[in-house]
Formats: C-alpha cells, structure tokens, sequence
C-alpha cells in the first residue's frame, strides 16, 4: 500500500531514513515551516535508506543535488534539493 507522509525540513540539511523507492513529491510552507511531502510504500520490505535534503534561501551557494521546489516563508524563500548523504 502507498500512503503519503509529510515530513518538515530543519537547518540546512535533513537526514531522512525512508523506505527504498520513496518518492519526493511536494514541497510547501506550512505553519511557518518548510515540509516535504513523499510516496512511501508500504508493501517494499528491506532496511530503510538514509537520504538528505537540505534547504538554500535565494541567491545562495548551494550542493550539487537534484532540486524538488521552493516554498515561501515569511518573506523569505526557500529551495529544496535532494543532496548526497
């Protein structure tokens, strides 16, 4: 079974233990805080994996990594990129 769970991003970089084959889907503000909604399958058996994602504000450097989206937060915004462990 595929259910989907929110999970909110702290400091620049957040480490997540997921399931093989979650999928990150969403990325939005909520109550102030930046969240990341992903896929998980229940059904996969086997040992989670650890993956991060960090956050980097406009017009600053950031890791080399794949970029999921941009939430807005009082003023400031905020991008979202799957990084190396």
């Amino acid at each position: 079974m595929k259910v989907m769970h929110k999970f909110e991003l702290r400091g620049q970089k957040t480490v997540l233990h997921l399931a093989a084959g979650s999928i990150p889907r969403h990325v939005h503000e909520q109550n102030g805080g930046v969240m990341l909604w992903i896929e998980l399958d229940l059904a996969t058996p086997g040992p989670s994996v650890a993956r991060a994602f960090a956050i980097e504000g406009t017009g600053c450097g950031f890791e080399r990594g794949d970029y999921l989206g941009t939430a807005h937060v009082e003023g400031f915004v905020w991008h979202v990129f799957e990084v190396p462990v």
